[in-house]
């Protein structure tokens, strides 16, 4: 009789520990689903911010170089040759501001559009970094094992190469990737000088959106 009782408490205990390993595996993918949908807003965010860019570019290409030209032939001596960073631009930007016939140029106007570009790409980084991927990280410390897709590692990559990748004093001049981009390839022909300054902003937005889609794939396996 006492190993009968035995047998039927241990397996009483069996059934409580898989009803909690069901219960904590429902709370965690409801954890993981509601990240999903944040995700999917933030994925939103980027690849607006990205259409907005190419539009924009598009459009005003030869306004926006024109201007940095314009500034480049009239003070030569106190703007860099080539901008190969986020603080080079902002110099040459603040410095046409203090000449007279380029502040009523209309160059300043353009070179403020491409800033609020920026702006708005670091609100969203921030956002991915500070908020979101910490909530991620949290999540993920008290999953045993999510479906092995490679989703997870992927993730963690790409999160490097951003933040790696990403600050104002970072040598866009080294990034090359146009093939990815192709509304930037014109400039390969006409102004290569320029591809790193205007290629930066989508080679970082890729990272961003890259990691934004791969949440979604990630799964907690059931127990």
């Amino acid at each position: 009789m006492p190993v009968l009782f035995s047998r039927i408490s241990l397996q009483s205990q069996s059934t409580e520990s898989q009803t909690m390993d069901m219960d904590l595996f429902r709370e965690r993918s409801h954890a993981l689903l509601k990240l999903k949908k944040r995700s999917n807003i933030l994925m939103a965010d980027f690849n607006r911010l990205y259409s907005d860019y190419s539009d924009w570019f598009k459009r005003q290409e030869r306004s926006f170089i024109g201007a940095i030209k314009s500034v480049q032939l009239v003070i030569p001596t106190l703007v860099p040759r080539d901008i190969r960073t986020v603080t080079e631009f902002r110099h040459l930007s603040s410095m046409a501001m203090r000449i007279d016939c380029l502040a009523a140029s209309g160059a300043q106007a353009q070179f403020k559009i491409f800033e609020n570009f920026w702006i708005k790409f670091m609100e969203l980084k921030n956002e991915l970094e500070n908020e979101f991927l910490p909530e991620l990280d949290v999540l993920i410390a008290k999953v045993d094992t999510f479906r092995a897709n490679g989703a997870q590692a992927k993730i963690e990559k790409l999160r490097r190469e951003l933040f790696e990748n990403c600050g104002i004093d970072y040598d866009f001049s080294r990034v090359h990737d146009e093939r990815n981009h192709l509304f930037t390839y014109r400039l390969m022909v006409s102004d290569q000088g320029f591809l790193g300054l205007v290629g930066y902003l989508p080679f970082l937005l890729n990272f961003a959106i890259k990691i934004c889609f791969l949440v979604n794939k990630l799964f907690i396996e059931v127990p």
